[in-house]
């Protein structure tokens, strides 16, 4: 499970590491703005994000976007620590809500300080 520096910088355990993804800066710039230090892919678990994403595929989070106030799906630590792929929405008194793509998974609401936004995703890579 990574954690997050007071920096912002992301850092994983050792046995979470399974190596790297290396993207020509001309693509990497066309998904993000950020460096390839800061891009960080993340391997989906669970049914949560179906049709969307399906669990083994991996997703590309920019680890410098974590404005969720527009939405959008994003790399989350949640109050138990777990790693979560979700949509966040921005609710009044500071809440914020995960949606599951898959309508079986209902919203959770939790507040903005419970959760660590770790990135938005702003890719995949699937099998065919």
């Amino acid at each position: 499970m990574p954690s997050v520096l007071p920096t912002g910088e992301v850092v994983y355990s050792a046995d979470a590491v399974r190596g790297e993804i290396l993207m020509p800066d001309y693509l990497l710039s066309e998904f993000t703005r950020a460096k390839a230090p800061r891009v960080h892919w993340i391997k989906v678990r669970g049914d949560s994000m179906e049709p969307t994403l399906l669990p083994g595929e991996r997703v590309m989070v920019d680890t410098t976007d974590q404005h969720f106030g527009q939405g959008g799906v994003f790399v989350i630590r949640d109050p138990d620590g777990e790693i979560l792929v979700k949509r966040l929405r921005k609710l009044k008194d500071g809440e914020i809500e995960l949606v599951s793509d898959n309508p079986k998974q209902p919203p959770m609401v939790h507040r903005a300080d419970e959760i660590g936004i770790l990135g938005r995703v702003v890719g995949r890579l699937a099998r065919l």
